[in-house]
């Protein structure tokens, strides 16, 4: 099935369509006939991938446990045991990925995991790994320096293939799941939060309206990436 195809086609549709199709999806996925034509399929230890929502991609995992309901997987990258419904797993071998028009990018079309680019305050070229999708930005590991930016998704733009290998941080490795890992609060962002529409990240430490820095002499404050 054409994920992006359809998706173009439900442009059309009204909120109350998609309300009605959702409705109409989810008793699909309930049907006890096509779950068990799943659970024939599987068998302990076998490795499968499934679907993560948050993340927008697929996760390679190992079936631990077969339940009536529910699935218990391993990730193979962490270790991590998730329980989750049959309709997650992707036992076909489906190509998940969904593309926006060309030279565009959205929530859809992004996953975890994937090097971006965008231009900074200079128009200087910055390369990034996507860490978390939020609703009106991505959460950057910028290579440079190593900080966390978020940055609207009009601004991106997809670093293409082969391009990409000779960006790479050495440290970053293509599929690992970044959003499961502790990360340090957000101290940077590329545009302030009233331009961008989106809340601070929640810290222990008081807001405050510019950046926060280790406690250090202040003549040996890092500049910010625009004054530098």
């Amino acid at each position: 099935m054409d994920y992006t195809q359809l998706l173009n086609e439900l442009e059309k549709a009204s909120l109350f369509d998609l309300y009605r199709l959702r409705v109409g999806i989810g008793k699909m996925l309930d049907q006890p006939d096509r779950i068990k034509a799943i659970k024939r399929r599987l068998r302990i230890g076998m490795e499968v991938t499934y679907f993560d929502e948050g993340e927008n991609r697929l996760i390679p995992a190992t079936v631990e446990e077969i339940q009536r309901t529910k699935l218990l997987v391993r990730n193979t990258s962490d270790g991590k045991k998730w329980k989750m419904p049959f309709h997650m797993i992707n036992l076909d071998g489906v190509d998940t990925d969904i593309h926006a028009d060309q030279g565009q990018v959205d929530r859809n079309s992004l996953k975890v995991g994937e090097l971006v680019g965008y231009h900074d305050r200079m128009q200087r070229e910055q390369y990034g790994k996507i860490i978390r999708l939020n609703p009106k930005t991505v959460t950057l590991h910028v290579m440079k320096d190593g900080a966390e930016w978020r940055v609207p998704y009009n601004l991106l733009f997809k670093v293409v293939d082969g391009y990409g290998e000779q960006v790479a941080d050495a440290e970053l490795i293509e599929g690992e799941v970044v959003s499961d890992l502790p990360h340090e609060p957000i101290q940077r962002s590329l545009w302030s939060d009233a331009e961008v529409g989106e809340p601070k990240p929640e810290t222990n430490e008081p807001s405050t309206p510019s950046p926060t820095f280790p406690a250090q002499d202040p003549q040996k404050r890092p500049l910010p990436l625009w004054e530098r």
